[in-house]
């Protein structure tokens, strides 16, 4: 079950050569270039060819060894068609220019209808045709809570929304707010009872990264869409209803009221449909493949909770990295999130917009979030990031596990009044985290446990996390675990420029110390309690001792990362055990 598709191939001998597989899959790609074979099949089964265009000159196209090696083969071009027989197959001679080092094809034309359905063989761009950006849902009242609104619209194309809302049709409270088609946005802090107005002013293309350095006016359509219309006008129910605690379990159905386990609904979605400010979802354990929207906000005294039912496992799996986020929260504030295991997601973003993103958990232009006791596994591949935050305003993670991610197992941006307490980054593959705050952002940074990087990684002095400016961070009492260079001269904090992409500061904690006063920071080895070379474990203690945590067959829990280093324990570093008393953990 390999797949090909829109790819070029260019062999001096095969062009693209398996053996031993069962299901492959190759579809609009061109072959070119080789001498023996376009495509050499070698023990094995259930090949699917179709949309390719072959430019073979005097040898074969497929060469296979087997009756079974090929399940369906057609709509394939060939510079010589010759034994093939394929019913809607053709012999058209490709030309191609070199450009760059691709092989670029200039007859495409001949081509153009060649491919199954109506498309062309060899690669082609199959995107949806798009429109001007316009609003293609005008505002609507999604929920409302005696002191919030929720708010919900569509545009047809990825949109900066100029927002405006107050107590009159005038509307004069304004803001300007990213949406990827859908969106949702929740106003807080209104009065019971009150009648209130909302519209969206205007739309351009979106521009949150435009700080970052990495779009400029220049790169993007900036010419705003004006909307004309009356406002949308709701009023605020005069008191809340009675908060309410809501189930959900592999085994309920959405269909059910939800109000007890044996009444369960089966998707947290639709919990997170239902579900309004002060109300509390209970999860139960087993595995959902699920990329939650929060529709709703909760109140200061009133927070929305997704939480495990104590005892249970519940993991948010990507489904093979099919899904790129567990969570999404836009325009959301007072969100509880508790007791997660999170595995699979793709780490890969659709486009450099923020909002299309990698992130476990997803969250922008919110404020009161807490994410707290969550275990992100990135061992066996590139997995997303745990968390991606923009624009959040008072975010707390604490007692959290993050492992062998790529590129960061955190991103932060504008996020001021920020907390990293108690939790363990370990062994990731480049840094544990980006933080582009300004001086006056600040992110709290205590009690955490920082294990190096990737050994290759560690060995080029690595930063543990990229900053915009340094003075945006308030270090205390964590723990370092270093595996090649002396605390002394290990890189701790970089500060980088985006607009030229560089790193204009490197900061070891001698430096960071003498800046911005004593740090309390150890370096030491917390003795991992599921690290296979502390005592009561197998004897292994060859190595680095994060390393040999990363082992995918390994079974990790929280209480794997409890240390048990008598100085960090005496220090209160790490994970908090009597934070876990509700949980069961793996043998």
């Amino acid at each position: 079950d390999i797949a090909f598709d829109n790819c070029q191939f260019a062999g001096a001998r095969e062009a693209l050569a398996a053996e031993k597989i069962s299901g492959l899959k190759l579809t609009h790609c061109v072959l070119t270039g080789f001498k023996n074979a376009g495509l050499a099949l070698k023990d094995c089964k259930g090949a699917f060819i179709s949309g390719n265009i072959f430019d073979n000159a005097g040898c074969p196209a497929l060469k296979v060894d087997g009756k079974d090696a090929i399940k369906y083969s057609d709509y394939n071009a060939y510079r010589e068609i010759g034994k093939i027989d394929e019913k809607h197959s053709m012999e058209i001679i490709p030309e191609f220019a070199d450009e760059n080092g691709i092989r670029v094809l200039k007859n495409s034309r001949l081509f153009a209808a060649l491919g199954p359905f109506g498309k062309p063989a060899g690669l082609y761009r199959d995107e949806p045709k798009v429109g001007a950006l316009d609003l293609v849902e005008k505002p609507k009242v999604y929920s409302l809570s005696a002191t919030t609104a929720n708010i919900e619209w569509m545009t047809s194309l990825p949109a900066e929304c100029e927002l405006a809302w107050g107590n009159a049709p005038g509307c004069a409270n304004t803001q300007k707010y990213d949406v990827n088609r859908f969106g949702t946005y929740s106003l807080t802090g209104l009065k019971p009872g009150q009648t209130y107005y909302f519209r969206i002013k205007s739309l351009r293309a979106p521009s949150a990264y435009g700080w970052l350095g990495l779009a400029t006016d220049e790169e993007i359509d900036s010419s705003p869409v004006e909307l004309k219309g009356e406002p949308l006008s709701f009023t605020t129910p005069k008191e809340n209803p009675a908060t309410a605690t809501y189930y959900v379990a592999p085994d309920g159905q959405d269909s059910n009221s939800g109000r007890d386990r044996k009444n369960a609904w089966q998707t947290i979605q639709h919990a997170a449909d239902k579900v309004n400010a002060g109300d509390t979802v209970q999860i139960a354990g087993g595995r959902y493949c699920e990329r939650v929207i929060i529709r709703a906000t909760g109140e200061t005294n009133a927070p929305i909770t997704f939480k495990c039912v104590p005892g249970e496992k519940v993991v948010m799996d990507g489904n093979g990295k099919a899904l790129n986020a567990a969570f999404v929260a836009c325009g959301k504030s007072n969100l509880r999130f508790d007791g997660f295991y999170l595995v699979g997601s793709n780490r890969e973003r659709l486009s450099g917009w923020f909002l299309t993103e990698c992130g476990e958990f997803k969250l922008y232009n919110c404020k009161n979030i807490e994410i707290a006791r969550c275990f992100s596994d990135g061992r066996g591949g590139y997995t997303a990031r745990t968390i991606t935050a923009l624009f959040v305003e008072n975010l707390l993670v604490k007692n959290c596990v993050t492992m062998n991610k790529m590129s960061g197992a955190m991103s932060f941006g504008r996020c001021p009044d920020m907390r990293l307490e108690n939790n363990v980054f370990a062994r990731q593959m480049i840094s544990s985290f980006t933080l582009n705050n300004t001086k006056e952002q600040k992110l709290i940074i205590e009690n955490n446990i920082f294990t190096d990087m990737l050994e290759k990684k560690a060995k080029m002095n690595i930063n543990f996390a990229a900053l915009e400016d340094a003075a945006s961070v308030k270090l205390k009492n964590n723990c370092f675990v270093v595996r090649c260079f002396p605390p002394a001269q290990r890189i701790i904090f970089t500060d980088v420029d985006h607009s030229i992409r560089k790193v204009t500061k490197s900061y070891t904690i001698g430096d960071f110390d003498a800046e911005f006063g004593d740090t309390r920071t150890i370096f030491a080895d917390p003795l991992f309690a599921g690290d296979p070379g502390v005592k009561g474990n197998p004897k292994d203690k060859a190595g680095y001792a994060p390393d040999r945590m990363m082992d995918p067959g390994l079974k990790l829990d929280f209480n794997s990362f409890f240390a048990t280093d008598p100085e960090v324990v005496k220090r209160g570093i790490g994970l908090q055990p009597e934070a876990f008393k509700d949980f069961v953990f793996n043998p």
